[in-house]
């Protein structure tokens, strides 16, 4: 999951480079200081931690969206065709999730969610 563009684990490899060129280039009269290592190794571990707990979080939030998703199973919704922009129905008989997106599987179709307009709950019996 990317925010504003923002990409952590290109942010995380440019802050480990930046931290391997200080230290390559430092002035071997005057090396950096324990504090300063330690400190910076403390921001290494920080940043390790952080970009972690984003890929678990990443993780969570698909396997919630499926989860949603699988709700829908089952349910009658109303989607516009994306080939002819008719207004179809269908119940949905199956969900999976692609590109961190959820597809459902109607009338043997594939419908992506930005697609469905309404849902309703339980299959719908044609009207008689």
């Amino acid at each position: 999951m990317q925010i504003s563009g923002f990409d952590p684990e290109q942010g995380y490899q440019q802050f480990m480079n930046l931290i391997v060129a200080q230290i390559q280039y430092q002035d071997p009269l005057e090396p950096v200081s324990q504090e300063n290592v330690t400190a910076q190794l403390a921001q290494i571990s920080t940043v390790s931690g952080i970009n972690e707990l984003n890929l678990q979080f990443k993780e969570l939030f698909q396997m919630q969206t499926l989860f949603d998703g699988a709700h829908m199973v089952g349910s009658n919704i109303e989607y516009v065709d994306p080939d002819t922009g008719a207004s179809e129905s269908g119940i949905v008989t199956e969900v999976r999730s692609e590109n961190d997106q959820l597809i459902f599987t109607v009338n043997d179709r594939q419908i992506a969610m930005a697609d469905i307009v309404a849902v309703s709950s339980g299959s719908v019996s044609p009207p008689q």
